[in-house]
């Protein structure tokens, strides 16, 4: 059984820096994490998470896509469809008209073209400043 809920920032922020530890990402600290945080499950084993990020447009991020390493890769696909198209409609029911995001891994964005998203650039670099 599949399952997509709110992030539990006290419950699940030590699980998913745990995945970002083992894929060998920097741990995203909890004070950059939107408040819109997401947990997809798998027969009640904690398999995705990701963080939606409003703006003040039609336009949303979905960002911080991290799936569970320890999740086989027949559940990963099963949960990540429906997790992607759980996100798609509550974003659309807020009121947003695109969604944003950005991955280098190959299987998610297969699995998210095959979800209607269109790659808009390749080769690009992300950038990031301390304040």
């Amino acid at each position: 059984m599949i399952n997509v809920r709110s992030f539990d920032f006290i419950q699940d922020y030590a699980d998913v820096s745990g995945w970002w530890k083992a894929q060998g990402w920097p741990v995203i600290p909890l004070d950059h994490l939107s408040t819109d945080g997401w947990i997809g499950e798998i027969n009640g084993k904690k398999a995705v998470a990701a963080w939606v990020y409003h703006t003040n447009s039609a336009f949303c991020l979905l960002e911080f896509i991290v799936v569970n390493p320890e999740v086989r890769r027949e559940e990963r696909k099963a949960v990540m469809d429906q997790f992607i198209n759980s996100m798609v409609e509550y974003t659309k029911g807020l009121g947003f008209k695109t969604m944003f995001l950005t991955t280098k891994s190959q299987g998610l964005i297969s699995r998210l073209e095959s979800q209607g998203f269109q790659i808009t650039d390749r080769g690009t670099s992300n950038l990031i400043r301390s304040l």
